[in-house]
């Protein structure tokens, strides 16, 4: 047991010293030092140049020994402002100036161990030039204030501070120059001894300034220019966006920092808008490019040194559009055709009352428009209300449910044509007692309809419908309400030239196309069905005028013909009677072919010089 105890007292012996060996020291924190400056001599004529051509001149630049790592000489020429950068880990650097010229320059040191950087004094002097006697004074150096400084609104004066030297000692007088542009070129003091001057100042002006210095030999030298402004102005010079040949410019904020523009009324999805900057500043998102101005916008404004500001952009619409018009009658939506440069509305709706319509209407942001105007509208007749603008703009809108056809339509091949409010002549023609279906629009009440043929003499004729068939179809963007009016051109109708009227009380449309209709021994007219409900086994007797061994049978869009190689089909040889026996075999085909819906029937010819063939009437059966 003694011996286990002297084992444990050397462990813990043991762990302490390793405890207090891994203790880390303190780091030695280093940076770099700030050379002293050796030559060219401050304020000198540096002379000791090797000369590179008659303006050029090679100058050795030397500072003292340090424990840094690395130099970079900054030399600005003070004639140009240029600034070059020279990297060495030397204590010299030899560089080519240009002679009789003034320079100023400093060494940045750094360490690899610091991210430290430290600079020395600025030393200035002039590179010697052949032949001159005296040197113009150094430019002089800007004090107070200090660059892109803003002042308070209330500011009314400012001391302007500088200090100067000259390579030969003399005395040197001073004027200040002040003014709105870059570079200021009004002297509003002269002559002057001491290095400071008062200026008066006034609210919203950026100013520049910069010291001219004068030697009694008649040598000048001017300094940098620095700017200050009293109160917050823009560095945005001109925001402008040209739409169609307008131009349209923004108001700019700079105390709120809000660019506020007033837009005419037009699309504002793609405007690229055209941005004037002061010098040195530059913007984001760039001048030229396409943003859209229904978005949430800002600006961002960097200035010379980095700094950035924020600007919002506010637009003050003038669009007074009509984006949607809708109606909603029971289940049906029906969505209006919106014609923005004539500004109408037209609506195709269905079989009701029109004369208190309650629409939903989208109009543009920001726009508006008087809820008595829309509400209960009376659409049997055209309807008007306006659209005001954010800006007042406004614009006054038509809503038209006129009544209407777009489609007259034989049925099998006849083409049909489409109304509309062109006088184009369709060259469409029809036999009298054929059947015809019109495609029409905006009816209320079917029973209120009349259908009229009206002559080149201007003669109307009654035009009765028998069947009628309503439908209608919308999505998200559009909609069509159509009723289907069977019709059959009247039997004892005279052959000529006929325009088409749709009327319902007080509504009525007639439009310019004509079509041509055939009462003459060419036409071809069934006037007698046996029977219209047919089994295997039966025969189909049909009786009319110049009826032809051949007919044709409509079902979902398809024509089924039956002709000479029929052999269940026949006809007498004056054409007055066609019998059609249900075969098994006939029998089988149509009920294959059109199921047990009901058919419409119809003989069809051609006639001379028209590309197409005309109808008979249609007839109706079955097939049990």
């Amino acid at each position: 047991m003694k011996h286990a105890k002297y084992i444990v007292w050397f462990v813990l012996i043991v762990v302490a010293c390793s405890k207090n060996d891994d203790k880390p020291e303190p780091e030695n924190k280093v940076d770099p030092i700030a050379v002293q400056l050796e030559f060219p001599l401050k304020n000198s004529e540096c002379t000791a140049g090797v000369d590179q051509s008659n303006d050029k001149t090679l100058v050795e630049f030397r500072w003292a020994v340090t424990e840094n790592d690395s130099y970079e000489l900054v030399l600005e020429n003070l004639y140009t402002n240029q600034v070059t950068r020279t990297s060495t880990s030397n204590h010299s650097v030899e560089i080519v100036l240009d002679k009789n010229t003034p320079y100023e320059w400093h060494i940045i040191s750094s360490l690899v161990a610091s991210k430290e950087k430290v600079e020395s004094e600025r030393w200035k002097f002039y590179a010697a030039g052949e032949g001159v006697s005296n040197y113009a004074p150094f430019p002089a150096d800007l004090l107070s204030p200090d660059e892109d400084l803003i002042f308070d609104t209330g500011t009314q004066q400012l001391k302007l501070e500088w200090q100067s030297s000259d390579i030969d000692d003399v005395s040197v007088t001073y004027d200040v120059l002040v003014g709105n542009e870059n570079p200021p070129t009004e002297v509003v003091a002269s002559d002057l001894t001491q290095s400071s001057f008062d200026i008066s100042v006034s609210a919203g002006n950026a100013m520049f300034w910069r010291i001219a210095t004068k030697d009694g030999n008649g040598n000048i030298s001017y300094s940098k220019v620095r700017g200050f402004t009293i109160g917050r102005v823009s560095s945005i010079s001109s925001f402008t966006i040209n739409q169609d040949g307008e131009d349209y410019a923004a108001e700019i904020d700079a105390a709120q920092k809000v660019i506020r523009i007033q837009l005419g009324n037009f699309d504002y999805k793609k405007l690229s808008p055209e941005i004037s900057l002061k010098e040195g500043y530059s913007i984001n998102p760039k001048s030229g490019e396409v943003l859209n101005f229904h978005d949430t916008l800002f600006y961002t404004i960097t200035d010379p040194h980095g700094n950035e500001t924020v600007y919002d952009v506010i637009v003050d619409s003038g669009q007074h559009e009509v984006l949607s018009f809708r109606v909603i009658n029971g289940n049906e939506t029906y969505i209006g055709e919106v014609d923005s440069e004539s500004a109408t509305i037209f609506i195709q709706m269905g079989n009701f009352d029109y004369e208190d319509v309650n629409p939903e209407i989208e109009i543009s942001n920001e726009a508006s428009v008087e809820l008595i105007q829309v509400s209960g509208m009376d659409l049997k007749s055209p309807a008007t209300f306006t659209v005001t603008s954010e800006i007042g703009t406004t614009k006054e809108f038509t809503v038209m449910a006129d009544i209407g056809m777009y489609r007259l339509n034989s049925y099998f091949r006849n083409p049909g044509f489409e109304f509309s409010d062109a006088g184009e002549f369709p060259d469409y023609k029809v036999f009298a007692g054929s059947t015809q279906t019109i495609y029409a629009f905006n009816i209320q009440d079917h029973g209120e309809v009349s259908l009229e043929l009206v002559d080149e003499a201007g003669v109307i004729f009654d035009l009765p419908f028998s069947r009628e068939q309503y439908d209608h179809y919308h999505s998200f963007e559009t909609s069509s309400s159509s009723n289907y009016l069977t019709s059959v051109i009247p039997d004892n109708l005279p052959g000529g030239i006929y325009r088409l009227k749709i009327s319902e009380g007080l509504r009525s449309k007639i439009y310019p196309q004509r079509f041509e209709v055939i009462n003459d021994a060419r036409v071809i007219r069934i006037t007698e069905i046996n029977k219209t409900d047919f089994s295997r086994g039966d025969t189909l007797i049909m009786k009319g005028v110049n009826l032809k061994r051949k007919f044709a049978v409509a079902s979902n869009g398809n024509i089924y013909l039956f002709d000479e190689r029929s052999r269940d089909l026949s006809i007498n040889a004056d054409g007055t009677e066609m019998q059609l026996i249900f075969s098994t075999n006939t029998y089988g085909n149509l009920k294959s072919w059109t199921g047990n819906d009901e058919k419409p029937l119809a003989i069809q010819t051609e006639i001379e010089e028209y590309p197409h063939q005309l109808n008979s009437n249609i007839i109706y059966f079955n097939v049990n």
